[in-house]
């Protein structure tokens, strides 16, 4: 159930970044014919469907390991890094898809639809991946403060229960010898 509802998000995600795409860096609009809106969604689609699953395989074993080992300005300067790595290898992926295909024709030059595509897979990734490892940071943060609190709250009531049974254990030996005393006279 987790997979499919990842997937599903994925696939939205993925499908909000490629209208983006499709309505900002490629001059569509809405009197666009269908035709070319659906090519020019399904493009940037195959993209980002290429590039997100390295991308969420990669940062939450990534990240973590650079939080770790670099202070604050160098640990985002490697996951831009690895971001830019990702972003370039997805783009590969998805070109040979489309070359695979015959989307991209023999006479075009694979390395301009490279150079075309590489710029906006990184801008998309670095905005997209950034953002949400941001966010998942934040998530992390939120989640172990989170127990910290819930840890210290049952400390609390331990020690607040335990002090009412001492209270209690103190009232028990005052009543106690009281009624002794009583009985002895």
């Amino acid at each position: 159930m987790k997979i499919i509802r990842n997937l599903a998000r994925f696939a939205v995600i993925n499908a909000a970044i490629a209208l983006f795409i499709l309505f900002m860096f490629s001059g569509a609009s809405w009197q666009t014919p269908w035709r070319q809106l659906l090519e020019g969604f399904s493009v940037p689609f195959l993209f980002g469907c290429c590039i997100a699953p390295l991308c969420a395989i990669a940062l939450p074993r990534v990240a973590p390991m650079c939080s770790r080992r670099f202070t604050f300005p160098l640990n985002w300067v490697a996951l831009l890094a690895m971001l830019f790595l990702l972003a370039a290898t997805g783009s590969l992926i998805a070109l040979s898809i489309l070359a695979a295909i015959g989307y991209i024709r023999p006479g075009q030059i694979f390395s301009r639809w490279f150079e075309g595509s590489l710029r906006i897979s990184v801008v998309v990734t670095l905005t997209a991946g950034s953002a949400i490892t941001a966010y998942e940071m934040m998530r992390a943060r939120l989640d172990a403060a989170t127990l910290a609190l819930r840890t210290k709250e049952r400390d609390e009531a331990q020690a607040q229960r335990l002090a009412t049974e001492a209270q209690l254990a103190v009232l028990e030996s005052r009543v106690q010898p009281h009624f002794l005393f009583n009985t002895l006279n």
